[in-house]
């Protein structure tokens, strides 16, 4: 039993691990927002830290959002700087 399930999360890891697609950090928190959205606290405690994950998560796209931008940027500027070496 156990090596069937090695077996497979090995084999799931080889085929991720080719991938050419590979999740950025906005699939992962789109990934864990539908997770807490589908969560159903019972306590108003649950209720109040899953609303604060999900701030705290929104802040965390926001922030890589514009890290991209700015990354896109410098990109953009470092192939000027490239075409005008030439």
């Amino acid at each position: 039993m156990k090596s069937k399930i090695l077996d497979r999360i090995t084999r799931n890891f080889i085929l991720n691990e080719n991938d050419p697609r590979q999740l950025t950090i906005t699939d992962h928190v789109r990934a864990v927002l539908e997770t807490l959205g589908r969560m159903n606290p019972k306590t108003e405690t649950e209720r109040s830290r899953v609303a604060m994950s999900v701030r705290h998560l929104k802040e965390i796209r926001r922030h890589s959002r514009r890290l991209q931008e700015q990354i896109n940027t410098l990109q953009e500027q470092v192939k000027v700087l490239e075409e005008s070496k030439r």
